[in-house]
């Protein structure tokens, strides 16, 4: 995606420098520096914000919500009338899959600002609506009881790409590579053998019973 990004301002200062209308001060300047300057160096914050910067149109990675539609279809699963629920508000580009899928409504829990569905998707979906719209798909938040685990399992943990644009590498981030969440390793017959462990010996001393400890050290 960063590629593409590059290639669309690279384009743009292309056309501007042909005609003559940038400044002095970027004039001077190759199109492959001024490229850099305003992507990776010192203008960058200039485009920070900037729908050039925030394109998701040349993304590879199959969302969520396009995965679990694409999966019913595998599955000969109609999703005609469904209710889809989604951790994020869905962007532009799933909010038309979803449309053409005939999902009736979508519940979300966090917004997504990048996301363009509500202005170009305006006539076949209603985004927050009090009451319900005929013929529109529709958009609205989650409300009830959160799930307690949600921040802990989705925000963000330190960076997910590098200053030019690239996504890190998970694997080698061994500092934040490991489970969010820890399960407990001991299996029941473990617990039950600890615990047993603890509760015969006193057993046995309570009714002056000659008693081996197999279950090993019982503290």
């Amino acid at each position: 995606m960063y590629e593409q990004r590059e290639q669309i301002l690279s384009e743009l200062f292309e056309k501007l420098k042909g005609e003559g209308l940038l400044s002095d001060k970027l004039a001077g300047k190759s199109k492959k520096e001024l490229v850099y300057s305003f992507i990776y160096g010192e203008n960058k914050s200039l485009l920070k914000g900037t729908q050039v910067m925030n394109l998701l149109e040349f993304g590879r990675s199959v969302h969520a919500e396009m995965a679990a539609l694409m999966d019913a279809s595998r599955r000969g699963v109609s999703v005609k009338d469904a209710t889809l629920y989604c951790t994020t508000f869905p962007c532009h580009l799933c909010a038309r899959h979803i449309i053409a899928a005939g999902i009736d409504r979508v519940v979300y829990i966090e917004p997504y600002p990048k996301s363009r569905a509500k202005q170009l998707h305006s006539d076949s979906i209603s985004v927050d609506a009090k009451e319900k719209v005929l013929d529109k798909v529709i958009f609205e938040p989650f409300t009830g009881i959160a799930p307690r685990q949600f921040l802990q399992m989705f925000e963000m943990l330190g960076d997910r790409k590098d200053e030019t644009g690239k996504t890190l590498d998970w694997a080698k981030n061994k500092n934040k590579n490991s489970p969010r969440v820890v399960r407990f390793i001991n299996t029941y017959q473990d617990i039950e053998t600890a615990i047993v462990g603890k509760v015969l010996p006193k057993i046995a001393a309570s009714l002056n019973l000659p008693y081996e400890n197999k279950f090993g050290d019982e503290n």
